[in-house]
């Protein structure tokens, strides 16, 4: 991977396009340059959009982002400190960072990291940030998503990003400390740095547990030193035993399994015993709801017996309600017959009076017609005058309502006027009292305009106060971990001096200790010991074979004689077998003939005998042995008895020859085989004894005894193990304080780098520290610019207010402060507005009611000539009770 160009756009202290291209002179050329720069040049800068194109992040704002301090962006939002986002320039509203770059393909591409705000506006939300890679040659855009095309960028490259920065790019402040470093802080550096920290952890588990293995084999060893060898017969006794206990726990086995299955079985009892108590509880409960049922049962047997008729039993019940329903209608109608037949006859009275009646008014309707003639001649004329009288009176009626109604408006409109003058009264009045903040109504846009601002200036205040507070606390708590760690640094110090006095003290010690000569020593003694083991090993082999030879001799002489005994004793037992076998026979013989003989004859004579008849042979009506024969029972159970113990005696002899037969050829297999194991034997001390005198030991153990042997290479064992067990126990002691002298320089090591550790830290501290001041001044820098320009709009607004302590006032609550004065100017505009209406409405009025006075004259005139008109009328005649009083009211 090669960087062949950068191009940054708008990014912190670089304002505008920038490029630095290394194809172009006199960079294609140059071996090695520098960047440089005072401080806020944009030479960090630079890195930041090499990242910022290749892997979308930095170094310096992932440690800012650790801080975790907000700041404020230029919407009132905020955003981390550590948001790769804040490195656009303020006052822009779009930025980027481009690098050209040959891939590991060897094919030329461009990444490109861009951000911009909203609407691409200064004040805009800051947008999410993208990415893209354009492949040079082609000029085509890799299509993808963000974190592929990232991925992408990051095989082109062949390193990752923190890869890139141990072996590109060194991030800003770890070469400074890398410089500053003794040797072992750079090695901690450099295995931070290149990510090798892991090898050391490596070889640290490699020899702590190369030591733990060492310290087991040397366990086992000591072990397998005291692990005495079992002799044959010892073995041998133990596996006897061991087949013993098998087959005991074999049988205690099958004990278990029968205790098993009677506990089941007990179990099983109980259950079914519980489930047989239920079932008694739930048949009597059954049977004491059916007892209780029995009413119920009963009812509905009867219930089931008639519902065949009951179709027939409701359509009687119809018939019954229709019947009573007609029998009522009947009983209706006939009523109503009587009640017509009474008003029929009281009509019929009626009309005979009616008549009668109206042949009278005929009668003296006849004699009274010259009267009805000039009653309808001054009708007439009553009802002409009576027309005349109502029109006038209709006319003077609708006058004197005109002239009310024309007197009810001049009074409304007088009251308007009045109420009009009092509102307008009212607002001047309200006016007057609020002119003092005529010009806050008049200047209403620009004050909000400028208050806004200075509420935006405000907002952000609290963040940076909070801010700088946060910083604050941070610095002092960095102090005193400075003072902390230097205080633990000295302590550990201290701690590092006394270690290293007793470590190089117990150092020159044990140096004086030879254990060259003491391992000498072990080595020299194994063999030895070896040596004895193996002889006392080969002896007892030998001393057991020796002793099993004899047994083995024994065993046999004892198989022979037997053999010789067993063999006599069938010769004898086939003498009497032979006897045994004829006396069987005969009385099977005899016993076979005397029971064919009774069941031929007297079975059959004894199965035709019949009670009261005679018997054929004797002529006896009574038969008392028809059924059974005692004598002949007794003859045959004597015959019987004896051919039992025949073949009883039979069935022994032939058992005992059979058993005695096999016991011979057990015995015959058994001598072939101890004179084998005699073989197997004689050709195995041969070997051993071969190797007991090529042992390794004293001569004069071959000169005692058998039997005073194995003590004798006993006491040599033991006294040999008590050398070793003396030089091992020096060799244990000396590896013991070996070891803890190790745990000890480890202990060393590790306040070394613990020290270098707090070492590290404090400047880290410090730098952090350095960090947290530069933020505070900036942020006290910006406090003080925002009280600058929020003191500047005041001044600039205080002479629309009439009050000096109205910036007091927004300041406790400038939302509510300005809904306050929006509302003011609003009621002032409103209220100006009103009374300007107010005056309009008030002259039209005045118009209005100067016209309807006028109209008034006329109304009067038009009244007084109606109501003359009316009285010559009434003086004329024919008065109208109801129109002069009306008139009167």
């Amino acid at each position: 991977m090669k960087i062949l160009a950068i191009r940054i756009k708008n990014l912190a202290s670089l304002e505008g396009v920038s490029e630095i291209d290394f194809t172009k002179e006199p960079l294609s050329s140059a071996g090695i340059f520098a960047i440089t720069g005072p401080t806020g040049a944009g030479k960090s800068t630079l890195l930041d959009a090499l990242c910022l194109a290749l892997y979308s992040k930095t170094p310096r704002y992932l440690q800012a982002k650790e801080i975790g301090i907000e700041i404020e962006d230029v919407t009132g939002s905020k955003i981390s400190q550590g948001d790769i986002r804040s490195i656009l320039r303020d006052g822009t509203s779009e930025g980027s960072a481009e690098v050209d770059f040959i891939g590991i393909d060897g094919v030329p591409y461009r990444a490109k990291w861009a951000v911009r705000r909203a609407r691409n506006k200064l004040d805009g939300t800051l947008q999410s940030d993208s990415i893209e890679l354009i492949n040079l040659t082609t000029n085509i855009g890799v299509p993808s998503r963000k974190t592929e095309t990232l991925k992408e960028i990051e095989r082109l490259v062949g390193l990752n990003f923190e890869q890139f920065t141990r072996s590109v790019l060194l991030a800003q402040g770890d070469f400074t400390a890398f410089l500053k470093a003794d040797k072992d802080a750079k090695s901690s550096l450099l295995e931070k740095l290149t990510g090798t920290d892991i090898y050391s952890e490596i070889s640290k588990h490699i020899f702590e547990k190369f030591k733990q293995v060492d310290n087991e084999l040397e366990n086992l060893n000591r072990q397998i030193e005291g692990i005495e060898v079992l002799k044959e017969d010892e073995l041998k006794l133990l596996n006897e035993q061991k087949v013993e206990l098998n087959g005991k726990i074999a049988e205690f086995q099958k004990q278990i399994v029968a205790l098993s299955n009677e506990i089941n079985w007990h179990n099983s009892s109980i259950e079914l015993a519980a489930g047989k108590v239920k079932a008694e509880e739930d048949l009597l409960k059954a049977k004491k709801e059916k007892d209780d049922a029995t009413e119920r049962i009963n009812n509905f047997i009867l219930i089931e017996g008639i519902q065949q008729v009951r179709s027939l039993i409701a359509s009687k019940a119809n018939a019954i309600d229709l019947l009573q329903q007609k029998t009522q209608a009947l009983e209706s109608l006939i009523l109503n017959i009587q009640s017509l037949n009474e008003k029929h006859e009281a009509f019929v009275l009626k009309l005979a009076t009616i008549d009668n009646t109206v042949l009278e008014k005929q009668n003296e309707s006849s004699n009274a017609q010259p009267n009805i003639e000039n009653a309808k001649r001054l009708d007439t004329l009553i009802k002409e005058k009576k027309e005349q009288e109502v029109e006038v009176e209709q006319e003077s009626k609708t006058a004197i309502q005109n002239k009310y109604d024309h007197l009810m408006l001049i009074q409304q409109k007088e009251t308007e006027i009045n109420v009009q003058e009092a509102e307008i009264k009212q607002l001047e009045n309200w006016k007057n009292e609020n002119v003092s903040r005529q010009p806050i109504a008049e200047n209403i846009t620009l004050i909000i305009s400028k208050l806004t601002d200075a509420g935006k200036l405000l907002n952000q205040q609290g963040p940076l106060i909070k801010n700088i507070h946060a910083a604050d606390i941070k610095i002092k708590k960095a102090t005193s971990d400075i003072i902390e760690s230097e205080k633990k640094i000295i302590e550990k110090e201290i701690i590092l001096t006394g270690l290293n006095s007793s470590f190089l003290a117990e150092e020159k010690e044990l140096s004086m200790i030879q254990i060259d000569v003491l391992n000498e020593q072990k080595n020299a003694s194994i063999p030895s010991i070896e040596g004895v083991v193996a002889a006392k090993g080969h002896w007892e082999l030998l001393y057991a074979a020796m002793i099993d030879q004899q047994v083995v001799t024994g065993k046999l002489d004892s198989a022979k004689q037997e053999y010789i005994d067993k063999t006599e004793e069938i010769k004898r037992n086939k003498t009497l077998f032979e006897k045994a076998v004829i006396k069987k026979q005969h009385t099977e013989k005899l016993f076979s003939q005397a029971k064919l003989q009774a069941a031929e004859n007297i079975e059959d004579l004894r199965s035709q005998l019949i009670d009261g008849e005679e018997c054929p042979v004797c002529g006896s009506k009574e038969h008392p042995f028809s059924m059974h024969n005692p004598q002949l029972d007794k003859v045959l159970e004597g015959l019987e008895k004896e051919y039992l113990d025949c073949s009883k005696m039979y069935d022994q002899l032939l058992g005992e020859i059979s058993s005695l037969e096999k016991l011979c050829a057990k015995l015959e297999v058994d001598r072939k085989a101890f004179e084998k194991d005699i073989e197997t034997n004689s050709g195995k001390i041969l070997l051993l004894e071969k190797k007991w005198e090529s042992a390794k030991i004293d001569k004069a153990c071959f000169l005692l005894p058998q039997e005073e042997r194995l003590t004798w290479l006993e006491s040599q064992e033991k006294d040999l193990r008590a050398k070793l067990s003396d030089a091992q126990t020096k060799i244990t002691s000396y590896n013991k304080r070996k070891e803890d002298l190790d745990i000890q320089k480890g202990r060393v090591d590790t306040i070394n780098n613990e020290l270098l550790i707090a070492n590290n830290s404090v400047k880290d501290i410090k730098r952090e520290q350095q960090s947290l001041n530069e933020i505070v001044t900036r942020l006290n820098t910006e406090l003080n610019k925002s009280n600058e320009d929020i003191a500047e709009i005041t001044a600039l607004l205080t002479p629309y207010f009439s009050k000096s302590t109205w910036v007091t006032g927004w300041k406790q609550d400038a939302q509510k402060f300005n809904q306050d004065i929006k509302a003011f100017s609003e009621n002032w505009n409103s209220k100006v507005g009103d009374i300007e209406t107010g005056n309009n409405k008030l002259t039209i009025l005045k118009s209005t009611l100067e016209g309807l006075q006028k109209q008034l004259t006329g109304l009067n005139a038009d009244v007084d000539q109606k109501e003359k008109k009316l009285s010559e009328l009434q003086q004329n005649g024919y008065y109208a009770p109801k129109f002069t009083t009306y008139f009167t009211q």
